[in-house]
């Protein structure tokens, strides 16, 4: 069979293997094309040494095939030829992306650049009004999506690099358990920013709107002064929690029609829409400024290093560095 109609994912193996772990991934998949030539990778200098040995060269003959073997690497297609599957998830699609960033360029831009996209995408969330347009606000996603995704990649294999081989399992576990805690603190910290947000303004919104339909002054002051986080998951449920806030003593003492308008569907949502997107702007600042901090911080950490087993460290050759993220 061609290659040109050989369907399937070319897998280069940069690292020596036994020679029957090496069929074993081969014979894992029919479509899988493997690609795995010993002679041209570093000999190890001991057992479980994936590195190899820093002074190793290929000579003239053994750099331009390596550079044929990387050329034949694919991620995911359909078939080896020029046609590509595209992915469903703009992060996973950014990821792979940095992944294969050419060596050339440098992974520190490619990371900081990542964060610069994620902040002007939370920028731009910034000036959606409450009632927004979804397909606007799904690109918007879409490109916070993607700037996630090129930061993701490199800054992950600069931490691995960073490392001896045999401590490169500590440092992933390390990096999970700043990482985990990271997601679940963020959840936190935005609703406490969004509470805060609406705490300074759905107040005044709240007496203002019920005293306008006919409220008791003294029971709009009550309602308006309970605790914002009510209002804020009702809103999240779309459930109208005005019934109960009121009680049925007080809807019965006012007009038919107007205790109908202040129980329906509508009247809630859009009472509140402006304090809810005053709290949204508030957790879009703080997560375009955390970004920008992460750009920075991405950017100071300087080129890229690589940890070499007793040697001084040196910078890989551009087909090492291209595999190696």
């Amino acid at each position: 069979m061609s290659r040109a109609a050989r369907p399937g994912v070319a897998v280069l193996l940069a690292v020596r293997l036994a020679d029957e772990l090496a069929r074993g991934i081969g014979a894992v998949d029919p479509r899988v094309e493997l690609l795995f030539e010993p002679d041209l990778l570093p000999p190890r200098r001991y057992p479980g040494d994936h590195r190899g040995d820093p002074a190793f060269r290929r000579d003239e003959a053994g750099e331009a095939r390596w550079r044929e073997l990387l050329e034949r690497v694919t991620i995911t297609t359909t078939t080896t030829t020029t046609t590509t599957r595209t992915s469903a998830s703009s992060t996973c699609s950014a990821t792979t992306f940095a992944a294969t960033w050419p060596a050339s360029r440098s992974a520190t831009s490619c990371a900081t650049g990542g964060m610069i996209i994620a902040a002007a995408a939370f920028a731009l969330l910034e000036l959606e009004p409450a009632d927004f347009s979804y397909p606007l606000f799904a690109l918007l996603l879409l490109v916070n999506g993607i700037g996630s995704g090129l930061f993701t990649a490199p800054n992950t294999a600069g931490i691995m690099n960073s490392v001896p081989a045999g401590q490169r399992g500590v440092a992933s576990g390390m990096r999970a358990t700043f990482q985990n805690p990271g997601f679940v603190l963020s959840i936190g910290l935005f609703f406490s920013l969004m509470i805060a947000g609406l705490a300074s303004s759905l107040p005044t919104t709240l007496l203002r709107g019920l005293t306008a339909n006919g409220v008791p002054a003294e029971v709009a002051t009550r309602v308006a002064n309970l605790p914002p986080v009510g209002s804020l998951f009702a809103a999240f449920l779309g459930y109208n929690p005005v019934q109960t806030l009121l009680g049925p003593q007080v809807l019965d003492s006012l007009p038919p029609g107007r205790a109908a308008f202040l129980t329906g569907q509508t009247y809630f949502p859009r009472l509140i829409s402006d304090p809810f997107a005053h709290g949204l702007r508030i957790v879009f600042t703080a997560a375009a400024l955390l970004c920008l901090v992460a750009a920075v911080a991405s950017w100071l950490r300087g080129g890229r290093y690589v940890h070499q087993e007793g040697a001084e460290p040196t910078i890989p050759t551009e087909a090492e560095e291209s595999m190696s993220a």
